[in-house]
């Protein structure tokens, strides 16, 4: 079997992740896997096996113009194609999708969006293949704006069941082709990764260490951690809470703000963005998951599968990966009594892998027998 998957990029996140060990676990199953990736780069390039990368479609690449260190080319072409759309309602970008889509035509049996978004909108052009789209997203929150036709795939993929019922309610009609699939999880790999040495002189522990990981950005919402801190401050922990991820701009400013209005300067540090996080998780007491909305964070099993107890918010898909007796959903207002208790009382999580499973449900979608 032949199988095409199509991501947007290489940056850094669950998404990156996910498809580093789907790549390797399916490749080991034997299947014949083309990797295409619109925009190759990030710090993932490089790091997939069990598969063939496909060559880049440098048109593409430009007209996406994901990054900052993008080209004058690049950005020239970026303001043509938003004068186009202006001017005759159309996107330049769809000409080199559609061209794209043809010369990959007729050499697969599944055509795979591993990212939701630019990914969708190429493999929906695709015909002869099943056609899958992967959703990572939670759509009651945050409603596809990237205009892909789902009623063009034959399966839609989501990641967690609270990703399947908001998907449902945007597009009822196609309740029928909705399958969910949990994120795979390289365990393996993780506890290989955590086994490594930090060398880093940010990472400065004092009394407990809490962990928090991901992009600063508006769902992760770790803009609320400093009140959270000051109320451990005030029930007399001692603690350093560091916060691993990037971020720029006005809300990484807000944490920081935040950070001098609470006065816990010393408590709460932002690491930025560390290429090997594992390290740092498990080396901590407790990780806690601040999202305002989120589909499905591996980041959360990956806490628990290194024996780290999880505190989340109160998002739909906390119930579907956090038990009781691995920690604790709560509102935020709650958090800082719930993770004082964890700290003074801590419990070692126990961690169901569903690889096998998961795997399993990959191989019957794909003969069409899910």
């Amino acid at each position: 079997m032949k199988i095409l998957i199509c991501t947007n990029n290489y940056r850094q996140g669950g998404v990156s992740r996910t498809l580093q060990f789907f790549l390797k676990q399916m490749g080991e199953a034997g299947y014949d896997i083309d990797l295409f990736c619109l925009d190759p780069h990030g710090p993932y390039k490089g790091t997939y096996s069990g598969c063939t990368i496909l060559p880049t479609d440098k048109w593409i690449s430009m007209l996406l113009c994901y990054r900052k260190e993008s080209s004058l080319a690049s950005l020239l072409l970026k303001l043509c194609r938003r004068l186009g759309e202006k001017l005759f309602g159309k996107d330049i970008l769809d000409v080199f999708y559609t061209r794209r889509a043809k010369k990959l035509q007729g050499r697969y049996d599944v055509a795979f969006a591993w990212s939701e978004g630019y990914a969708d909108l190429l493999v929906q052009r695709m015909d002869g293949p099943l056609k899958l789209a992967r959703i990572h997203n939670d759509y009651s929150f945050d409603p596809p704006t990237h205009g892909a036709d789902f009623s063009r795939f034959d399966n839609i993929i989501c990641v967690s069941h609270a990703s399947s019922r908001s998907f449902i309610e945007l597009f009822p009609a196609l309740k029928d082709k909705v399958r969910v699939i949990h994120n795979l999880l390289d365990a393996q790999g993780v506890r290989k990764q955590a086994e490594v040495s930090i060398d880093d002189a940010a990472f400065m522990r004092s009394g407990k260490t809490i962990v928090s990981v991901g992009r600063i950005d508006y769902p992760k919402h770790f803009d609320v951690i400093p009140q959270i801190a000051a109320g451990l401050k005030e029930r007399g922990i001692v603690f350093r809470w560091f916060i691993i991820g990037g971020g720029q701009g006005i809300l990484k400013q807000e944490v920081e703000d935040n950070i001098v209005r609470y006065s816990v300067q010393d408590e709460v540090v932002l690491l930025g963005n560390r290429n090997n996080p594992y390290p740092y998780i498990a080396a901590a007491d407790v990780y806690v998951l601040t999202s305002r909305f989120d589909c499905y964070p591996t980041v959360v099993n990956e806490a628990l599968l290194l024996g780290k107890p999880v505190v989340s918010s109160e998002i739909p898909v906390a119930a579907e990966m956090v038990a009781p007796e691995n920690g604790s959903i709560v509102s935020y207002d709650k958090m800082a009594d719930v993770i004082a208790d964890l700290l003074n009382n801590p419990v070692i999580p126990e961690f169901k892998d569903h690889t096998e499973d998961t795997i399993e449900k990959y191989q019957l979608l794909f003969e069409s027998k899910l």
